[in-house]
């Protein structure tokens, strides 16, 4: 975990903050973000083996992947399968993807259990934050990404527009977190549309970030994304925060 100030960030967002909307109606807010601890890397492929093995996220026989992808089909008792779909791309320290919004929730009640602390996911406002770095550019890096600063799909790298990297394959931002943009795109605690006061229920979460199939120009931060809480995408993943 990172040690993140606390600090400003000019937060674009929509009218009412109840549906996504285009460029020209976004309206900036200066939002206050209080010091908080983020995750240095995404939470990654062995890290959810580690959940599923000691029975913290476990699905569902048929929302298994089978071993030998690509040749896919329903996991049988006696088999060897793995959860959550690898793309056949590998495990161990590429970002896990494959994982709803409702799944990620499942992970995170067994790490606070399992470690004792006070994991969630981010805020869109402290994840761009963190994803600024301070700095008043589009990008951390003050430029449009190359080869050497992200994984996506015309920044020339071995991954782009393929698959994901292992976590740490690029330099960290300003704050020390690495990834922030592109390889996968983030889970971040923000429900769309608004919730009707009172209400409790959500269908509908951003991720943000970008990913390993995205142009560049795609990875600003305030750029997000939206989806169900039971959708799994091969280009969605999570870091947690850590409340103080």
């Amino acid at each position: 975990m990172i040690d993140v100030p606390k600090g400003n960030v000019d937060l674009y967002t929509c009218p009412d903050d109840a549906r996504i909307c285009s460029e020209p109606e976004f309206i900036l807010r200066n939002i206050a973000v209080p010091s908080f601890r983020i995750g240095k890397f995404e939470v990654t492929m062995e890290q959810w083996d580690a959940c599923v093995s000691d029975g913290g996220c476990q699905k569902p026989k048929s929302d298994w992947a089978y071993k030998n992808r690509p040749i896919k089909a329903p996991c049988v008792e006696g088999e060897v399968c793995q959860y959550p779909d690898d793309m056949g791309w590998g495990r161990g320290t590429r970002p896990v993807i494959n994982v709803s919004y409702s799944d990620v929730q499942g992970y995170i009640d067994w790490a606070n259990a399992k470690f004792g602390k006070k994991y969630r996911l981010p805020t869109r406002a402290e994840w761009e934050y963190v994803a600024r770095a301070g700095m008043s550019e589009s990008y951390d890096w003050g430029n449009p990404p190359k080869a050497s600063n992200a994984n996506c799909n015309n920044c020339g790298t071995a991954w782009s527009n393929k698959q994901t990297a292992q976590v740490g394959s690029f330099p960290p931002n300003r704050f020390g977190v690495f990834d922030m943009l592109g390889n996968v795109g983030e889970w971040v605690e923000q429900c769309l549309p608004k919730r009707e006061k009172g209400s409790q229920e959500c269908a509908v979460y951003l991720f943000v970030g970008g990913g390993w199939f995205l142009p560049g120009q795609d990875l600003v931060p305030h750029t997000y994304w939206a989806r169900h809480i039971d959708i799994r995408e091969p280009y969605v993943g999570f870091r947690l925060v850590e409340e103080k």
